[in-house]
């Protein structure tokens, strides 16, 4: 087996969880460590160990990150990113499975502050709502004002293949 520090991308398993009841909501983390915590939502989820299947990884996260343990029921996508020279950060191949629909009272629980640490790795869970509706109560959380643009799109059409039973193949947050 080749060395994992010598690899040139990376593999994540990330979780869709659609709020019963409102399945135009889907919940998502936001982390203390971005550059822009207010615009920094994601799936839940994040990188495998060496040797780790994604799906493996998703589950190992959707545990750690909000204590759920939920059936992973099905790949929904593939989404491909970029290495950033600047950054240091290497491609990475994001796998994305359909952990179905949560109910409301469902408690989540944030993993601890580590030691060491100033601030625990996660600020909240959320739910965020894909689209804009005139119906929709005030302070309603949308995806497109706590997410960057890639993604937002990288969510939505996760969903939208969680939803529909299809499969989406993205680069950055597009379809190829």
């Amino acid at each position: 087996m080749s060395d994992p520090t010598q690899m040139t991308h990376r593999l994540s398993g990330l979780v869709v969880i659609r709020r019963a009841g409102h399945l135009g909501q889907v919940g998502v983390v936001q982390p203390n460590y971005a550059d822009d915590p207010e615009r920094s939502c994601q799936l839940v989820g994040g990188q495998t160990e060496p040797g780790e299947p994604p799906r493996v990884a998703a589950a190992r996260h959707l545990l750690r990150e909000t204590g759920l343990r939920l059936p992973l029921m099905r790949l929904v996508a593939v989404d491909y990113t970029d290495a950033e020279e600047t950054t240091g950060r290497k491609a990475c191949q994001n796998h994305i499975y359909d952990a179905g629909v949560l109910e409301d009272g469902v408690p989540i629980m944030l993993p601890p502050k580590a030691p060491g640490e100033k601030q625990p790795e996660l600020a909240c869970f959320r739910w965020l709502t894909l689209g804009r509706r005139p119906s929709d109560p005030p302070g309603t959380d949308y995806l497109t004002d706590y997410t960057q643009p890639g993604q937002g799109s990288r969510i939505r059409h996760a969903v939208d293949a969680a939803v529909s039973d299809g499969f989406a193949e993205l680069h950055r947050g597009v379809p190829w």
